[in-house]
Order: C-alpha cells, then sequence, then structure tokens
C-alpha cells in the first residue's frame, strides 16, 4: 500500500530529522526546509512548486532533480551591522 502525501499549504520544516525518509509522490508547494537533516531520503515521484531548503543536509539524497521550483541555499546569508545597529537591537532585546 502507497500512501501518497500532499503538501499544498505553506509548510516549514525546521531542524527536523529526515534521514532515510520517502517521500514518494509527494506534492510540495509553497515549503521551507532550514537545518534539517535529508541524507539519504528518497524523493522518488515528489514534485516541487517555490521550495526551498537552507542549511540542509542533502547527502545521498535520491531522486531528486534540481530546477526552477528548488531553491537551495548552503547557508543563511550573513547580515552585516552597525557596531551602533548591533547595540540597538541590544537595547531593544532587554525590553
Amino acid at each position: 500500500m502507497t500512501c501518497t502525501i500532499y503538501i499544498l499549504a505553506p509548510v516549514d520544516f525546521i531542524c527536523v530529522n529526515m534521514k532515510n525518509s520517502k517521500f514518494k509522490g509527494t506534492k510540495f508547494k509553497n515549503c521551507l526546509f532550514f537545518g534539517c537533516d535529508l541524507q539519504d531520503a528518497d524523493f522518488f515521484g515528489a514534485s516541487f512548486e517555490n521550495v526551498y531548503f537552507i542549511s540542509c543536509n542533502l547527502k545521498n539524497i535520491k531522486n531528486f532533480m534540481v530546477n526552477d521550483n528548488i531553491k537551495i541555499i548552503k547557508k543563511y546569508p550573513e547580515i552585516l551591522l552597525s557596531q551602533e545597529m548591533k547595540g540597538v537591537l541590544a537595547a531593544m532585546s532587554q525590553n
């Protein structure tokens, strides 16, 4: 018996261990994977629309073809802040 998962609503997966997961026929739409471990995951027959993978372990994933509907960002971009801005943010965080 095969279970097909449809993820059509926006879903965020943050720091989820998905090692060896099988996403056969899953339809991913408007999804974010951030800091997830997807090592050895299998995406056979999966489809993607507006899906981001940021800082994820994608080692040995199977049946995964990068296309225009998938964005892979190896690490979150660094934000450069002035010392003045760092001080303002630090003060705000204590209120």
